[in-house]
């Protein structure tokens, strides 16, 4: 089959299917090519800040934004920071560290436009890694202390939170070690964890 974008005859498993079955026109890396093209627009960043905030406020048990994805739009378009942020990231070759990002001033509180602030995606990464080695979970509130032990109890290790147990322990999960913290498991990878 010939992709009708990159004029080349690929295999019919190159081409994502449509809904009633039939393949697209456009194989998969052209699609892919096209997708990532727009998530490097300033339209696009706006799409993918939104769409992060609204999933991060039902993880959090937030509710979602107070504004439109078109409110954020006009929000972000109006800050020369946004503008300063896209063009540095643009002269990186779109470095992921570099790209733009917002944040809540405050950790505790759901998205507003007059509680968030802008940064880089480095910033944004720092500033919630510090707040859990401080104690402080991403939805604003004071993190479990996790301590890790042997099978015989012998102290191994502790941790602010399990998160942060689960990221310092290749293989490990953050629900299977609140599990054993909550003594719903007898142990995760040949440990025993529990809350201070």
């Amino acid at each position: 089959m010939k992709c009708t974008k990159c004029k080349e005859n690929k295999k019919d498993s190159e081409f994502p299917k449509k809904s009633y079955g039939k393949a697209d026109s456009w194989c998969k890396s052209c699609h892919y090519d096209k997708t990532r093209e727009f998530k490097r627009t300033k339209e696009g960043i706006v799409g993918e800040i939104y769409n992060s905030q609204k999933f991060s406020s039902k993880q959090r048990g937030h509710r979602p934004p107070s504004y439109t994805k078109e409110q954020l739009r006009e929000w972000l378009f109006c800050q020369t920071l946004f503008h300063k942020l896209y063009n540095e990231w643009k002269l990186s070759n779109y470095d992921t560290w570099k790209k733009p990002s917002v944040d809540r001033f405050d950790d505790s509180k759901g998205y507003s436009l007059d509680g968030i602030q802008l940064m880089t995606w480095k910033q944004n990464k720092q500033k919630s890694s510090n707040d859990i080695r401080n104690g402080i979970s991403t939805s604003g509130k004071r993190c479990k202390k996790v301590f890790k032990y042997d099978m015989d109890m012998n102290f191994i290790d502790s941790y602010v939170s399990a998160s942060e147990a689960q990221r310092q322990n290749i293989g490990s999960s953050q629900g299977h070690i609140s599990a054993v913290c909550r003594k719903e498991r007898n142990a995760h990878l040949g440990f025993i964890w529990c809350y201070e």
